[in-house]
């Protein structure tokens, strides 16, 4: 259900000299102080300072990064590679859950030579929610170049489509893509949704409930949630409907002159693979897309009709 997580706790800062002892990569971050006092004005004072370490557990690479202005400290892994040694495998919630608690509460600990506390002292940054299907992957990234997530820019590749935010930042906010061709071989499961969910950069609502960032918040319905939220905003949880059932809702929802303007668009955004219009203005664009989504159009497939994609059940 998890792949890499970004999770960071609370820690009283330590000497960076201990760490640097350690093996800890330490930066630290000085600052021109400009004062009043003869004396002091023209020195170097340190303002900061980061330190940061990557070991290999069972072929994944565990992250670490201790920040030492504000007392925190960061970890990043993939979890299907800290319990598996790939990232190719789809976990259940078991062994989701404990990845995490080996990640928390024995791996980094060792790594800092300290307690860090009981899950509830953690938070997370980052969350990338996974889920893949046995099927095809080409003709349903075909189909998703008229699939929209609110507030997102697409950009389509080869073997993969991705969502971004539409903010200057570009960060991604989720992406369905070809495993077999990553990885460069033959995997179980070739078609693979993958999110990447950071309650302090975008606004996340599931079940009337905003992100907030508390470990705590880690659960099976959250997380499944999530996943749902995301195939059914981009039409997969439904079959994937050909341009004329398009054409059919946009009529329904909009009426006859505007359903048939909008599907004209559609068809605009389909001939350059998701992009939009170079002759659209941006709110003209914003305008448009939202309407696709209250006529609940997302994927279209042009050579017929796809099974939807669903999210199954799981321990």
């Amino acid at each position: 259900m998890l792949d890499t997580v970004g999770l960071s706790v609370p820690v009283p800062c330590t000497d960076s000299r201990s760490l640097s002892a350690l093996g800890w990569d330490v930066n630290k971050k000085v600052k021109w102080e400009e004062t009043d006092d003869d004396d002091e004005k023209g020195k170097w004072r340190t303002e900061s300072w980061t330190a940061a370490l990557a070991t290999d557990v069972n072929g994944c690479s565990v992250r670490c990064a201790w920040h030492g202005a504000n007392n925190w400290l960061s970890v990043e892994a993939s979890l299907p590679k800290l319990v598996h040694g790939r990232n190719d495998v789809i976990l259940d919630w078991t062994e989701t859950a404990t990845a995490i608690d080996r990640l928390t509460s024995d791996i980094v600990p060792d790594l800092v030579h300290r307690d860090l506390g009981a899950i509830d002292r953690w938070h997370y940054y980052r969350l990338d929610p996974v889920w893949a299907w046995d099927v095809e992957p080409g003709p349903y990234i075909d189909a998703l170049g008229t699939a929209r997530l609110p507030r997102t820019v697409i950009s389509r590749y080869g073997t993969s489509v991705i969502w971004r935010t539409s903010s200057s930042k570009r960060r991604q906010v989720a992406k369905v893509y070809d495993k077999a061709a990553e990885e460069g071989r033959a995997v179980e499961l070739p078609t693979r949704l993958e999110l990447q969910v950071k309650p302090r950069n975008r606004k996340w609502v599931i079940g009337g409930h905003t992100l907030e960032g508390k470990a705590t918040e880690l659960t099976r319905p959250l997380v499944i949630g999530l996943l749902k939220d995301a195939t059914h905003q981009l039409g997969l949880d439904r079959p994937i409907q050909t341009p004329a059932a398009a054409l059919a809702s946009l009529v329904s929802y909009h009426g006859k002159r505007k359903g048939a303007n909008l599907y004209d668009s559609l068809l605009a955004y389909r001939q350059r693979n998701g992009a939009r219009p170079g002759h659209y203005s941006e709110r003209k664009c914003r305008r448009i897309e939202r309407d696709f989504r209250l006529a609940g159009i997302g994927a279209v497939c042009d050579d017929g009709e796809l099974p939807a994609l669903a999210i199954g059940i799981v321990a």
